[in-house]
């Protein structure tokens, strides 16, 4: 065999006891018996039963059969590469059938794997959900992951925390499941006096507004458009950002409520003769209907129960949506299925999933007045304790931000989710990266409507873009 090298591309090295690889004047495996070391750990390794098994990088895939064998019937193995040159070497050599494989093509879906929209690898075997596994547990195949430690460490760190935030979500629902499906009887009997929620019935564009401290900028560019600006947009708030934008008289078009516990009503008192649109999930706190009159239901489907079942079955239930846990993730769903087609501009904000110390969430909104009422000369305003004891400091799209392990899991799947939407921009100057393209309404005046007739090409303009 040729054992010329070249730098840019891996080569295959003959030793007395099989192929090794040179790349980057780096031997990836051993250059006297290239598969011992892989095996000797493996032959050691316990596999729990129900882990998922991380693959980083085998290369050649020394290993992969010996894996297959300890592998446990309720565990799975997904084989991860970053890097394309060594990727290719896959096709050198038999994977084993039961082993699903990523591209690197595919790579900035990985971290947030079980939120894909089709959980299917490269090689068609289907992923299973994030209840199937109790651990996570990484394998370094080769001396691969060096060249791109920090990625391999990410997406490690990610699926961990997608299994973990399963699990914390299940116990939330044995906590309040009962609350729920109480919510959903009582709510039941309103649908026949709701309106169902009409898909790709608008042609403006869209704000999508979260409580998060960049509203505060936010309303104050929503301010300043006049009466005929105003109209060229439709504002879908969170339940939570209600009370902030009416004190800047902002009025928007419609309201977001998903949470089913009673602290939430706050958040409505001041919508009744506000003449809003509310968006209210099935599940959501009954009472808060009383301050709408124009409503339309969906359902976030938070159990596979019987009753839920049989109810859908017979058509009874409104429109589902995957349950996504946050209320302003759900809002920018509930937007994409309202706008007319991908053409009209969704521009979302107050979505910052991050905080600076003291400043959790916008001024005006409940809990901020909460923080105000408590206050005296002792206490001042400000919730430092989210910083300063469970948050964590982080890298922001404008500087340093304060984010907890909550926070980062709806990130992560908001990322996921609409970093290859087209048309969706955060008009935000602070939180984190949300994966779409940042810009601001004032770009989104006059100049930039657009009539979806006209056929305009979906692809993202980059004078949009800040």
């Amino acid at each position: 065999m040729n054992n010329s090298t070249n730098e840019s591309k891996p080569c295959l090295i003959e030793t007395r006891q099989g192929l090794s690889v040179l790349y980057k004047e780096r031997y990836l495996y051993s250059k006297y018996n290239p598969a011992v070391a892989i095996e000797t750990y493996l032959s050691t390794l316990e596999i729990k039963e129900n882990t998922l098994v991380v693959c980083f990088s085998p290369v050649l895939g020394y290993g992969l059969e010996l894996l297959t064998k300890k592998l446990p019937k309720t565990s799975f193995a997904i084989i991860i590469e970053v890097d394309e040159q060594l990727f290719n070497l896959y096709s050198l050599n038999k994977i084993p059938e039961n082993i699903g494989i990523i591209e690197p093509k595919d790579i900035v879906k990985i971290p947030q794997l079980f939120y894909r929209q089709n959980q299917i690898t490269s090689n068609n075997i289907k992923i299973p959900n994030p209840g199937s596994f109790k651990n996570c547990i990484r394998i370094d195949f080769s001396a691969g992951t060096n060249f791109h430690e920090s990625i391999y460490n990410e997406i490690y760190k990610s699926l961990e925390q997608n299994i973990s935030f399963f699990w914390k979500n299940r116990l939330t629902l044995v906590k309040l499941g009962r609350l729920y499906n109480r919510n959903t009887i009582k709510n039941l009997s309103k649908i026949p006096f709701s309106n169902p929620l009409k898909v790709n019935s608008i042609n403006k564009t869209i704000i999508v507004l979260g409580a998060g401290p960049s509203l505060n900028n936010i309303s104050k560019s929503i301010q300043k458009l006049n009466q005929k600006e105003r109209k060229q947009f439709y504002i879908i708030a969170v339940d939570v950002a209600l009370n902030h934008l009416l004190q800047q008289d902002i009025t928007p078009d419609a309201v977001v409520a998903v949470e089913s516990q009673l602290a939430i009503q706050k958040a409505h008192i001041n919508a009744n003769n506000k003449n809003i649109k509310l968006f209210a999930d099935l599940s959501s706190r009954p009472s808060v209907l009383r301050n709408y009159q124009d409503i339309s239901f969906f359902f976030s489907e938070f159990s596979d129960i019987e009753f839920i079942k049989t109810l859908k079955d017979n058509n009874i239930f409104p429109m589902t949506i995957q349950p996504l846990g946050s209320v302003g993730i759900t809002a920018t769903e509930i937007a994409i299925k309202l706008r007319k087609s991908e053409n009209i501009p969704i521009l979302v904000g107050g979505l910052d999933f991050s905080f600076s110390p003291g400043e959790t969430h916008a001024k005006e909104t409940m809990q901020y007045l909460s923080l105000l009422n408590e206050s005296n000369r002792i206490k001042p305003i400000g919730n430092f304790n989210a910083a300063f004891s469970s948050g964590k400091k982080v890298k922001g799209i404008n500087g340093t931000v304060y984010t907890d392990y909550i926070l980062t899991q709806y990130n992560q799947i908001f990322y996921t989710k609409y970093f290859n939407k087209k048309n969706i921009f955060n008009i935000a100057k602070q939180g984190l990266d949300l994966g779409i393209p940042l810009s601001n309404i004032e770009k989104f005046i006059h100049s930039t409507k657009i009539n979806d007739e006209k056929n305009i090409n979906t692809d993202i303009n980059q004078d949009l873009i800040i």
